[in-house]
């Protein structure tokens, strides 16, 4: 039988830093990589290319740079703090689409080395992004990115302090826009 549900595998692992393996049928990771603070690799044998639930996937991993460019995640709906917390993390995979994603809160959330999101990112069923860029202090970049359809977006690119290029498509388009603070843009 084929393992579809790698949730809280392998949380807290403070001895992992590699990960060479193929995922492929494997749809549910809540959680499963979150706090493995020696985790360093992530090799471009891995695919992702099945999870939808990527909720704390990889978050609080702090020794965790980058991704390789062959992780594409094109199927994650659930990012909520998938890698939110990677405080050392300086390259997303190029090829990140994000075009399934509905729930981003949080999602690279105190990323505070992270430079620029890929081009590539265009989530376009966005319904919850709130704090989606909060903390991400050296961001200089992130490509437009549709968020008509949120219902939720408080503190959007709230911190990110070096924010140069940004284009949110759809802001004002909801209720709560009054209740958003300047620190948001």
């Amino acid at each position: 039988s084929k393992i579809d549900d790698m949730s809280y595998s392998f949380p807290g692992q403070k001895y992992l830093t590699t990960i060479n393996s193929s995922f492929e049928h494997v749809t549910g990771f809540y959680s499963a990589f979150m706090f493995c603070t020696a985790l360093t690799n992530i090799t471009s044998a891995c695919t992702f290319k099945d999870v939808e639930d990527g909720r704390a996937m990889f978050s609080g991993d702090t020794s965790l740079i980058s991704f390789p460019d062959t992780i594409t995640f094109d199927k994650v709906k659930v990012a909520d703090s998938m890698i939110g917390g990677c405080s050392n993390l300086v390259h997303l995979p190029a090829n990140l689409s994000g075009k399934n994603i509905i729930d981003a809160n949080s999602m690279f959330v105190m990323d505070s080395s992270l430079i620029k999101i890929p081009t590539s990112f265009n989530p376009e069923n966005l319904y919850l992004c709130g704090g989606m860029f909060r903390g991400c202090s050296a961001l200089i970049s992130i490509p437009l990115i549709n968020v008509s359809n949120a219902s939720h977006y408080h503190h959007l690119v709230n911190g990110c302090t070096n924010l140069e290029d940004f284009k949110f498509k759809g802001i004002g388009n909801i209720a709560e826009i009054e209740e958003l603070s300047y620190q948001d843009f």
